[in-house]
């Protein structure tokens, strides 16, 4: 039996400025930096006061968040369980941009052993219409192959940091929102989604968690970093097919949490 991990390392990102949320839209704070967030007034608040507050916190980011440009560095490592052997199995760099509704992301896996060039391909997506090109000679042909769709390229879903930063989640291979349009979604199907306060590395947390379908998420929200996910748990039933993403480091660009 094998575990696998995944370090993904932020080699640089650039954020827009862009007008921030009115100052106390959440209890004092702002999406942006640390806030005067009051774990206790927050336990008093009602079911329906805390996941609204949620919302705004998740909605605050995404607005901060429509105009980007970061590069990451990625390594996947097996871990055998038995002996606790390590083996790097794959290694790659991307970079993702997004300005409004429109996502770009230029994809590049290298060889493990040798940092060869694997493959070299863009993708992006403007709301309705998806292009996708691979650039030769990596795909066997002397020639750009292109595609292209009317629905969203699931390469954008699949990278996590996306998912930590609320951009896109992989709910299922036709399905990839993001963090803010899935919660609204949950909670028009009338899905249960519990909110609470958790202490994580010696630090309150707001801690939500939903599911369906037998499927379970988990997400940790830290108000010291603007509300950023800083935690992400899912399984499916009980005892299989469990992943965790944590945040290691973290710090503020243009005034966001990342």
């Amino acid at each position: 039996m094998y575990i696998y991990t995944w370090n993904r390392s932020l080699v640089r990102m650039l954020i827009a400025a862009c007008i921030l949320p009115p100052a106390g839209y959440v209890m004092g704070g702002s999406a942006s930096s640390g806030t005067s967030f009051n774990t206790a007034s927050f336990r008093k608040l009602s079911s329906a006061d805390k996941l609204s507050i949620v919302f705004s916190v998740v909605e605050a980011r995404d607005q901060l968040l429509q105009n980007f440009d970061y590069s990451l560095e990625e390594t996947t490592t097996n871990h055998r369980i038995t002996d606790g052997r390590e083996r790097h199995v794959a290694h790659c760099t991307y970079e993702m941009r997004r300005s409004g509704g429109t996502l770009w992301m230029q994809y590049v896996p290298t060889n493990v052993d040798t940092g060869a060039i694997k493959s070299d391909s863009v993708c992006n997506w403007d709301g309705t219409v998806a292009r996708a090109v691979a650039i030769p000679p990596y795909e066997g042909a002397p020639f750009p192959q292109c595609t292209i769709t009317d629905f969203e390229s699931q390469s954008f879903a699949s990278r996590t940091f996306n998912e930590l930063l609320g951009i896109r989640l992989a709910i299922s291979p036709s399905e990839s929102p993001s963090l803010l349009a899935w919660l609204r979604e949950r909670s028009e199907q009338h899905d249960q989604i519990e909110v609470s306060t958790e202490r994580l590395d010696n630090a309150d947390m707001v801690l939500l968690k939903t599911g369906f379908l037998g499927r379970h998420w988990s997400f940790w929200f830290d108000p010291a970093r603007g509300f950023m996910v800083v935690r992400r748990f899912y399984q499916v039933g009980e005892t299989r097919n469990r992943s965790t993403f944590t945040v290691l480091s973290s710090g503020s660009i243009s005034s966001v949490w990342v």
